[in-house]
């Protein structure tokens, strides 16, 4: 009896996931008005200012709306809704897969005012909890890696990261080389154990 084992490159495996990563991104919010009531029905137009690609919605009836799918870039969000000032806000910067909450507040008054608003940077994450950090090719391409170990020479940028990053179980033997057979490291990251943080 033959048993066949199938072998996916784990950098072909990588890519795949970067890429269908890249348009996990979201833009969500809740539309009010000045006495932070929900505004029904307000249109939600949302435009990528590299493509001009638009993608449209309507706010729910507690004023909440949700845009989901979208690649990494620099956005524009206008909310018109009839008898309110239309409200846009520019420069929105969207990483890949972040969920990014904007604040629409419209403002009682003919339709054709705007009120414009500029993003600003580093805005506060409300809907995860999750901590994360893009690193660039250009820093793998330059990080010192001793002893080959890719793993821990990444993980340990990220904040909250502890541990040696060594080698235990059949890779062992071979010392930091994360090029083994089935290896396991020995890193913390929040405060969990390392089974969590594999």
């Amino acid at each position: 009896m033959q048993t066949r084992i199938l072998w996916v490159p784990a950098l072909a495996l990588c890519f795949a996931l970067n890429a269908s990563a890249q348009f996990n991104g979201s833009i969500e919010g809740t539309v009010t008005d000045a006495t932070q009531a929900g505004v029904p029905d307000a249109q939600v137009v949302l435009i990528q200012e590299s493509t001009q690609f638009t993608q449209r919605t309507t706010s729910s009836e507690g004023g909440f709306f949700r845009i989901t799918q979208l690649p990494p870039g620099q956005y524009r969000l206008e909310v018109t809704r009839s008898g309110f000032k239309t409200w846009v806000q520019t420069n929105l910067v969207l990483a890949g897969g972040e969920a990014r909450t904007v604040y629409p507040t419209l403002a009682v008054g003919e339709q054709v005012a705007k009120v414009e608003v500029l993003a600003e940077v580093g805005a506060i994450e409300t809907s995860a909890s999750n901590v994360s950090r893009s690193v660039e090719e250009k820093t793998l391409a330059e990080v010192p890696m001793v002893g080959r170990n890719a793993y821990v020479a990444i993980a340990a940028l990220a904040p909250g990261v502890t541990g040696s990053g060594q080698l235990f179980a059949s890779g062992a033997a071979f010392g930091t080389d994360s090029f083994q057979a089935e290896p396991g490291y020995q890193i913390n990251a929040a405060g969990q154990r390392q089974e969590q943080t594999e």
